[in-house]
Formats: structure tokens, C-alpha cells, sequence
């Protein structure tokens, strides 16, 4: 046992070539882990509490899950990098089990932050979405269609020179044209306190909420960014990926920006074809000039036209590349990439691409719902995926489409049939919560649905009638 741990110890305390690997912990990250499998994150001290002198960190974990370890305290500094693998299990769980963490990074010289994330038991491929779940885990990272991205430009760490005014800007993307608000909650009076950004097809955009000068210090922050469909929040109810929130930490020090920034847009998206989606990759200096390295790292089944470049960027200078990248597959699947830049160090930043994964989804909710359907349902269900699947593939995401056959869906599971069609029993337990409205409910909506319950209550009697007068003529 004690050689184990030994054992154990030194590969925690191993030492590391340089400040060279990107930080694996993220804010608001959530992934699935196969069944008898597990899943770790490296914390590499110090470069991962923002301190490059000697320092004492403490890491305390919170999780019910089985982890590897929950607390430890180290000294670290520039001479003596520590790598910390925190590592979940999931010898003893079953396929559909979640867990949430909540990581604790204090140092003596670099402050306080709080990391929170989780993870689903799932047998089936990886996958990665990131927000903050309202409910379930696995719903949420199963079930999420990237239909926005948004992010901040500076990651889970917002760097800001104290006692003066500063920036925190926020990057955004979306594949469909949509209208977002945006929220933002803190201690801090941050201004504006809610923002609404136009989101123009496959075109990244930018917008800076304000701080006042601040002392020194860590301030948590959250924004939450949601969907607005005619002037009414779209219900995030049924459709979780139609809000997101994540968490940020306003770093406030002596120095503010410094060194070099390497971010990307979108982080996180989902493709419907085959076309190129252009990815802005930029490198913003604080620096020296210096000669900057790029390049890219593709998951198996994706392709681009980007070639390893080198570029001089000077001083207060930023420059952008945009990277051209083309899914090569023809079914549903999950990738990676990883952009990265080398200078005196090696940064990278990871984004995450699901192709075709609402298609997949629709198709799966459907096929283990089908055989409880009436007979005479299923092919006017059948033809209303055919034709939002049609829709999705040609022009990508619509969200009023997308709810409408969810409702759809949702009352064919909700209607249980003994005996003929007349005798039915529709389960209203199930019902939704109102959605929460900027103007007031949009009466085209509401009589859209009628009408369409009504075509389907009539076509099913119609059909019944049908099948009435055609046993007659067999007499």
C-alpha cells in the first residue's frame, strides 16, 4: 500500500517541461464517461491559478462521484511545476448516472476561484456541451443542439488593473439567424446589466460589458444568454439549448493584461452539412513583439484548408485567422479541435463540433415512441419529421419548426388508445410551464398549434370513416 502510494505522489508531483499545455479545467464543462471507464483533468501549478512566482495552492473537490482525490495542498513555483490529475470513475455506476463537481483553487498569491462542471455516465460516443444544466446532465449533454455559441473572450479568468475602469468582452456565434439577450450578475456594477445582440448566419460578433475601477481581488460573475423568437423567450423549457449561463472570475490585480491571449470562436457548434464553418482564431499580445506559430489538430473525419503559418505580432496588437473547417462524414458524430499557438510558451484552445446530432436525436425519441402510437398516427408523424428533417439539412436549425414538432411528439406519447380510436385517454401531466414572454404571447403561434390538432384529430377520423364504409362495400 505505501508503495503505492509513493507511486501515486510522484506522478502528482512530477515535474514538467514548461508552461506548454493549455488549462484543462473549464468553467461550466460538462462530458459524458463510459460505464467501468474513467475520465481525468490535469492541473498544472502554477500556471493554472494565473501565478507565476513560488506559492502554496490548495485544490479542495466537492463530488459525489468516485474521484481519485478531494483535497491537497502543494508548494509550486516557476522552478518546481506540479501536475495534479484529477480523475472520476465509473466502475460502480450505471449508464445514465450524473454527477456535478465543484473545484476549489486557492493560493496565497493568486486568490480564489471556483470551477463547477459534471458528468453523465453514457455508453454510447463522447459528447460535451457547455452551460449550466437547469435539471438533468445527461439531457442536457445528450440532447444539446449548439444552436449559439457564447463565451467569454478571456476564458474562465477575466484579467483587470485595479483601480481602473476595464472591459469584459464577450464573443458570440450562431449558424442561424436569432436575436439573444444577454444578462449579467454580479457583486460588481457591471454595465449594462442586460444587452440584446442580433446574430447575423455563420458571422462571429462581439459585444463589452463594463466594469468600474475596482480594488484588488477575485469577483465571480455569471451571464446567461437566451433565445428571443418574435419578441418571446423561447421555451427553455422543452428546448434546454435554447438558453445557456456560464461563470467567469474577474481577476483584479496590479497588472491587468499581459503576456499573450490565444481564443477562439465559435467553442462550441453544430453542423447540419457539409459546408465549411469558418472558425476566427485570434492572437492578441501585451508583450513583446514576437514571432507567433499556428497550427490545428483535426479529430478523424474533418478536413480544412489551413496550413501551419507563422506571424509577427507586435506589442497592444491582435491579430485574427480564420480557419476554414469541413465535417467529411455523412452520419452523426462528435469532434474535436484544437487550435495552437507557440511563442516562449505553448498555448491551446479546444472547440467542440456535433454534426447532424438533432437528426440523430429526433430519430431516436421517435423510434422508441412509435409502437405506442396509433396506426393511423405514425405516417402523419412520419411525414412531419421527413419534412423538419428536410427543412434542418437545407437550411440548419429553425426554432419555431423544432418546437412545433416537439409539441407534436409530445402529444402522440401523451395519448394512450384502448381499444378503437374513439377510446382515448390524453395525459396531461406532463404539462408545461407557460413560457416567459417579452411581449406577450404571439397569437399566431397559439392558433398555428390548434390548427394543426386539428388536422390531425380530423385526419384520424376521416381515416376511421374510411375504414367504416369500405367493410360496408366488402357486404
Amino acid at each position: 500500500m505505501k508503495i503505492r502510494k509513493i507511486i501515486f505522489l510522484a506522478i502528482v508531483f512530477s515535474l514538467v517541461i514548461g508552461l506548454s499545455q493549455a488549462r484543462e479545467l473549464k468553467n461550466n464543462f460538462y462530458f459524458t464517461v463510459q460505464p467501468d471507464s474513467s475520465k481525468c483533468i490535469t492541473i498544472r501549478l502554477p500556471a493554472d491559478v494565473n501565478v507565476y512566482e513560488e506559492d502554496r495552492v490548495q485544490i479542495n473537490m466537492s463530488t459525489d462521484a468516485q474521484a481519485n482525490l478531494k483535497f491537497i495542498d502543494v508548494l509550486t513555483s516557476p522552478y518546481n511545476h506540479v501536475t495534479v490529475p484529477l480523475c472520476f470513475e465509473t466502475q460502480n455506476n450505471k449508464n445514465g448516472d450524473y454527477f456535478n463537481y465543484t473545484i476549489t483553487l486557492s493560493s496565497q498569491k493568486g486568490g480564489r476561484e471556483t470551477v463547477s462542471g459534471g458528468f453523465c455516465v453514457f455508453s454510447n460516443s463522447s459528447k460535451i456541451a457547455v452551460g449550466r444544466p437547469s435539471a438533468n446532465i445527461c439531457d442536457f449533454i445528450i440532447k444539446d443542439e449548439k444552436l449559439f455559441d457564447v463565451s467569454f473572450q478571456y476564458g474562465d479568468r477575466i484579467p483587470m488593473k485595479k483601480n481602473s475602469p476595464g472591459k469584459i468582452p464577450v464573443r458570440l456565434y450562431s449558424q442561424n439567424k436569432l436575436d439573444l439577450e444577454l444578462t449579467i450578475k454580479s457583486d460588481v456594477n457591471i454595465e449594462p446589466k442586460a444587452h440584446t445582440v442580433r446574430l447575423e448566419p455563420r458571422k462571429w460578433t462581439a459585444f463589452d460589458f463594463e466594469t468600474p475601477a475596482l480594488k484588488a481581488g477575485n469577483y465571480p460573475l455569471t451571464l446567461t444568454a437566451e433565445v428571443v423568437v418574435n419578441g418571446t423567450y423561447c421555451d427553455s423549457e422543452k428546448i434546454p439549448f435554447c438558453k445557456k449561463e456560464i461563470s467567469s472570475t474577474l481577476m483584479v490585480d496590479n497588472l491587468g493584461l499581459q503576456g499573450w491571449y490565444l481564443y477562439a470562436t465559435p467553442l462550441s457548434h453544430s453542423a447540419y452539412d457539409t459546408k465549411s464553418i469558418p472558425y476566427s482564431v485570434v492572437i492578441e499580445n501585451y508583450g513583446d513583439t514576437r514571432e507567433f506559430g499556428l497550427e490545428i489538430k483535426l479529430s478523424k473525419g474533418l478536413s480544412s484548408d489551413f496550413e501551419k503559418t507563422k506571424v509577427s505580432v507586435e506589442s497592444q496588437e491582435k491579430k485574427e485567422f480564420i480557419v476554414n473547417i469541413s465535417p467529411q462524414v455523412a452520419s452523426p458524430e462528435n469532434f474535436e479541435i484544437e487550435f495552437i499557438a507557440k511563442a516562449d510558451v505553448e498555448k491551446s484552445v479546444k472547440s467542440y463540433l456535433s454534426f447532424k446530432d438533432t437528426e440523430a436525436n429526433i430519430k431516436a425519441y421517435w423510434t422508441d415512441i412509435r409502437d405506442k402510437v396509433a396506426t393511423e398516427l405514425r405516417p402523419v408523424i412520419d411525414l412531419k419529421i421527413r419534412e423538419f428533417l428536410t427543412s434542418y439539412k437545407e437550411k440548419g436549425m429553425n426554432v419555431e419548426e423544432y418546437q412545433a414538432l416537439l409539441d407534436l411528439l409530445e402529444q402522440a406519447k401523451g395519448q394512450v388508445f384502448i381499444g378503437d380510436i374513439g377510446k382515448k385517454l390524453v395525459n396531461k401531466t406532463n404539462a408545461r410551464p407557460e413560457i416567459k414572454s417579452l411581449k406577450g404571447i404571439d397569437p399566431l403561434i397559439v392558433v398555428s398549434s390548434v390548427v394543426s390538432v386539428i388536422i390531425v384529430i380530423s385526419l384520424v377520423f376521416y381515416l376511421k370513416i374510411k375504414k367504416s364504409e369500405n367493410k360496408g362495400e366488402e357486404y
